[in-house]
């Protein structure tokens, strides 16, 4: 709204939605909405409420726009999203000899979290411990 220059507490009496909270994580997304809140600012049409039409961040229209301003209703400004394309390639048999990364990791983590079991086996074969049985 800044960018645009539109004070928040002006916006909410011209039908946009304020939320404070919402934060503009990316420039592209972020120059989108400025260019759709300038597009909106300009096909707006402000009726004067006295015979004075008024200056402020949006002026009022004068009478000629207002005599032929007509009420719209529905979706005004559609969000216009762009459907990526995808592009599928062909597993080669290089692709299907790579070892998935994942299996590699959960067998790693599953050596590292039972890393002494193999070490107190190996040490009760060479001792020739026998295991003791629970009564």
């Amino acid at each position: 709204l800044r960018a645009a220059g539109i004070p928040a507490e002006f916006a909410k009496t011209i039908g946009i939605a304020v939320d404070p909270r919402r934060k503009n994580r990316s420039v592209d997304a972020f120059n989108a909405n400025v260019a759709r809140l300038n597009q909106y600012k300009e096909n707006l049409v402000l009726y004067p409420r006295g015979d004075v039409a008024k200056k402020g961040p949006i002026a009022d229209a004068a009478g000629a726009t207002v005599d032929g301003a007509s009420q719209t209703t529905g979706i005004t400004f559609p969000l216009q999203v762009e459907t990526p394309t995808l592009q599928y390639e062909t597993l080669t048999d290089a692709d299907k000899a790579k070892k998935n990364a994942w299996v590699l990791m959960r067998n790693q983590r599953k050596r590292s979290r039972n890393v002494g079991y193999p070490v107190k086996k190996l040490n009760a074969e060479l001792n020739g411990a026998k295991k003791k049985k629970k009564k």
